[in-house]
């Protein structure tokens, strides 16, 4: 990954008693990459930056926890996927009364 790229951040946690632990999302973002640190005896460790607040956020963070932002890439896939945006041309049929006639002699379970 390169400088400026758009990622999102994998943040597992959910709060001790929260109810979302089934709905929780776990990458938050969009972030930019402004910085790629790498030391001699470490590995690679990135410096993001919130792509809507501006804020950098304190900890260094390492590429496991990084996934490419692909959303700004949904209009490129709508457009070449058909029907995707456009009115559905399937018509529901209105449903139509059953024919009774041949339950003479049944009575419903109760």
């Amino acid at each position: 990954m390169g400088n400026r790229d758009t990622i999102l951040l994998l943040d597992p946690r959910v709060q001790p008693g929260s109810s979302e632990v089934l709905t929780h999302r776990q990458y938050t973002g969009p972030y930019f990459i402004v910085d790629k640190i790498q030391g001699p005896k470490i590995g690679v460790a990135y410096k993001l930056v919130d792509v809507e607040t501006g804020k950098s956020i304190k900890a260094l963070i390492g590429g496991d926890r990084l996934k490419k932002y692909t959303a700004d890439d949904r209009n490129k896939l709508n457009c070449r996927l058909p029907g995707i945006g456009k009115k559905s041309q399937v018509t529901i049929a209105k449903s139509q009364p059953t024919d009774q006639s041949g339950l003479d002699g049944f009575e419903p379970a109760i």
